[in-house]
C-alpha cells in the first residue's frame, strides 16, 4: 500500500504533498485521517475533512484544540510545530471566511 510504504520510511511529509494532488474519494479516509493526526500532517487533514467530507469545522475544532494544549503546557513559549500550527490555522480561517479553497 502507498501510505504504508511511505510510513514504514519515515517519508510522511511526501505522502502529504501526494495527498493534496489525489482524489480524496480514492482513499481509505479513516487510514489517512488517522496518519495525519498521528504524524501532524496538518495540511493533509485540512484537505481530507473539506475535500472528502465537505466538512469545515472539525479541522478548525481540532487544531485549536492542539493548540490551546500547547499554550496552556506552562513554559510560556511555543515550539516552532506549534508556532507553524498557528499559522496554518490563521490561513486556513482566512480561506474559509473569504470562501476559498485552503
Amino acid at each position: 500500500d502507498f501510505i504504508e510504504h511511505y510510513q514504514t520510511q519515515q517519508m510522511l511529509q511526501r505522502v502529504e504533498t501526494c495527498l493534496l494532488h489525489l482524489e480524496v474519494h480514492n482513499l481509505d479516509l479513516h487510514q489517512v485521517v488517522v496518519l495525519c493526526y498521528t504524524y501532524s500532517l496538518y495540511d493533509g487533514m485540512i484537505y481530507v475533512y473539506t475535500r472528502g467530507m465537505n466538512d469545515y469545522a472539525t479541522p478548525l475544532q481540532e487544531l485549536l484544540r492542539l493548540l490551546r494544549a500547547a499554550i496552556s503546557n506552562g513554559t510560556g513559549r511555543l515550539s516552532d510545530n506549534d508556532q507553524l500550527l498557528g499559522y496554518k490555522l490563521l490561513v486556513y480561517i482566512s480561506c474559509c471566511l473569504a470562501g476559498r479553497a485552503y
